[in-house]
């Protein structure tokens, strides 16, 4: 199995303040790094805070104005 690169994310999971960062690279292509990622319709954040989740949710029940 081979893996895209520009299909993949870097997400980090932490409770620092200043977390160490480190470049991670597939194929020689360095990944981009995301502060959320969605996973079985379940928002995270990499800080573990509920806000991205329950955002997500009242923007999807929202009602539409035409």
């Amino acid at each position: 199995m081979e893996f895209n690169p520009n299909k993949c994310e870097v997400f980090r999971i932490h409770s620092k303040q200043k977390p160490v960062i480190f470049p991670y690279k597939l194929h020689a292509t360095t990944l981009r790094t995301t502060e959320n990622a969605k996973y079985i319709a379940v928002t995270i954040s990499s800080n573990l805070y509920w806000s991205s989740q329950t955002n997500t949710i009242t923007n999807l029940t929202r009602p539409k104005t035409v």
